[in-house]
């Protein structure tokens, strides 16, 4: 069954208000939505979260993801330092 992100999230919200614990809650959205859809950990962080104060639930970025806009450039960089690391690329790109 293919669901969304944000209503499992709100799934796991409403186990949290129940008052379940994040075992109870991993494996009840388990066999509803399937078997793989939720991870035990994944159940614990948004538990933590909740547990928190925080019910957002929206899509935050991920801060450590880095976004390279010029792949022309980015392949320049590379041919010149095949053994270039992707933060010192980010590092060349942000610079200029």
């Amino acid at each position: 069954m293919c669901i969304g992100k944000v209503h499992l999230w709100r799934c796991i919200l409403y186990k949290f208000q129940q008052g379940r614990n994040t075992t109870e809650a991993c494996k009840t959205l388990a066999n509803i939505f399937g078997e793989h859809t939720i991870s035990d950990r994944t159940c614990r962080r948004w538990f933590e979260k909740f547990e928190a104060g925080d019910f957002d639930l929206k899509d935050k970025p991920c801060s450590e993801r880095l976004f390279l806009n010029d792949d022309d450039m980015v392949k320049t960089i590379i041919q010149q330092d095949p053994f270039s690391i992707i933060s010192e690329i980010a590092d060349i790109l942000n610079s200029r």
